[in-house]
């Protein structure tokens, strides 16, 4: 039985551009639903090919890869390797471009094969073409044209995202016609709109009211990509090696993740999160150790302690002066003493752009599930903590060129030990994926997160 509309709320996507924008809300409604990819994951993180019908690696260096035949984009014009080149030409100028840097020429072999030529082996590349959406080469009115299950019915900037159901889609007929999205950043305003009747579907609800939800609507929990750090500008002469590592022990995690989180949310055991190939879930993880803390402050210029700023992005990370709190609390038995500067979003990232900050809460969704996506974007030379790390930055380049799969994880892991030595990016916690939804609502959470509209089904 074909259902009328669905009607879901999360944070705003920001923009309609699919391969610029890193919202993290526009990848996983606008992009995994309008566009199709060349490969994609399915529910248990296998990667699969999508538009892609076959593929094989002639060489360490050369990727060759048929495409699937008679798929249509929104706007009736043909999908083939020309849309290939194009969506790559496009790419040059675009944000997420670093995740492609591998690749030296795109060559046509036909119309429904093409050769992509790389300047070393690329371990990385197909997870991170599951992210890379296909585009039209002609597109009049800029409006977002793919080949995905749904077609853009509207945009109000800030407010609203509307999709109607693409009646040609290749692999099969959505369930759901209409796809009403509402932009909303706020938590608390989603549970409003879920308890109203507003939207059938929520994601991240506030936290203390996640268990009472259960009891009339439906709710899946999973580990999900996010890892939440606190960034140490590692420019500044009080935050050495021994301070970093300190401040690290002196984290009382498990009070966070039980008083601000009520329990939906994970100690770290690495900055990978758990979803993520290369992930250990055998490491010893991140201990809470004050002893040992003070111990490592007094080997350090500044046992006495000091002054310094924690800034916060406002609304990027859930609950933030909470966990602000309890952070300034924990490093106050270091003697030191933090000052919480809490700055819209908008103002906050450029202070940690260009280094104008002491410490930073942020974080990241490793949406390929690869662990290159977030080593690369995070911990190589142009780093924003400001870390010179030589023999780092060299085994995070290399890492990705080992065609042993079993021997590249265990470079990764390696790499995470290390990182929990240098301390530049001190994971906090591991957050954990929400979703509530009514009850005649059939719905299946993914670890990369991204709504699968087309198998919604409303029961």
């Amino acid at each position: 039985m074909r259902n009328e509309s669905l009607k879901l709320s999360w944070e705003d996507v920001g923009s309609l551009d699919p391969i610029s924008s890193t919202k993290t809300a526009l990848h996983i409604v606008l992009r995994s639903n309008l566009y199709d990819c060349l490969f994609k994951r399915d529910y248990n993180g296998a990667i699969k090919p999508q538009l892609c019908k076959s593929w094989k690696w002639k060489d360490n260096t050369i990727l060759e890869i048929e495409l699937k035949k008679d798929i249509k984009f929104h706007n009736g014009k043909s999908f083939d390797a020309e849309s290939v080149e194009y969506t790559f030409y496009k790419l040059k100028s675009s944000r997420m471009n670093f995740l492609y840097e591998s690749i030296e020429t795109i060559n046509v072999i036909n119309p429904n094969k093409i050769q992509l030529k790389l300047n070393q082996y690329d371990a990385s590349l197909v997870p991170n073409l599951t992210i890379l959406p296909l585009l039209a080469p002609v597109n009049e009115n800029q409006d977002p044209i793919g080949t995905g299950p749904y077609r853009f019915a509207g945009y109000k900037n800030g407010d609203s995202l509307d999709f109607i159901s693409n009646d040609q889609y290749w692999d099969g007929l959505p369930c759901i016609h209409n796809i009403h999205y509402l932009c909303c950043n706020d938590p608390y305003q989603r549970y409003d709109s879920l308890l109203s009747g507003k939207v059938d579907l929520i994601f991240q609800p506030p936290h203390e009211y996640i268990e009472s939800l259960g009891a009339d609507y439906r709710l899946q929990e999973i580990d999900g990509p996010d890892t939440i750090v606190v960034s140490i500008n590692c420019q500044k002469e009080y935050f050495d090696d021994n301070v970093r590592n300190a401040i690290n022990l002196a984290i009382d995690r498990e009070k966070i993740i039980k008083d601000v989180f009520f329990g939906h949310a994970l100690v770290p055991k690495s900055v990978l999160s758990p979803p993520v190939s290369g992930y250990n879930p055998k490491s010893p993880g991140i201990e809470f150790n004050l002893g040992k803390a003070k111990e490592l402050m007094d080997l350090s210029a500044y046992k006495n302690g000091f002054e310094c700023s924690l800034i916060l992005p406002g609304g990027a990370v859930p609950k933030l002066m909470e966990t602000a709190t309890i952070l300034k609390e924990s490093l106050s038995k270091l003697n030191i003493t933090v000052d919480i500067l809490d700055f819209p979003e908008k103002d906050a990232w450029p202070l940690m752009s260009d280094g104008k900050y002491d410490m930073f809460i942020n974080g990241w969704s490793e949406i390929t599930l690869d662990p290159d996506y977030n080593l690369k974007s995070n911990f190589l030379s142009d780093n924003r903590e400001n870390l010179v790390n030589k023999n780092l930055f060299e085994s995070i380049d290399k890492v990705k060129r080992i065609i042993d799969e079993e021997e590249r994880f265990s470079a990764y892991q390696n790499i995470q030990e290390n990182l929990l030595k240098i301390q530049s990016r001190i994971p906090v916690y591991h957050a954990k994926d929400v979703w509530v939804y009514n009850k005649n609502i059939e719905f299946k959470a993914r670890h990369d997160r991204l709504i699968d509209l087309k198998n919604i089904k409303i029961v």
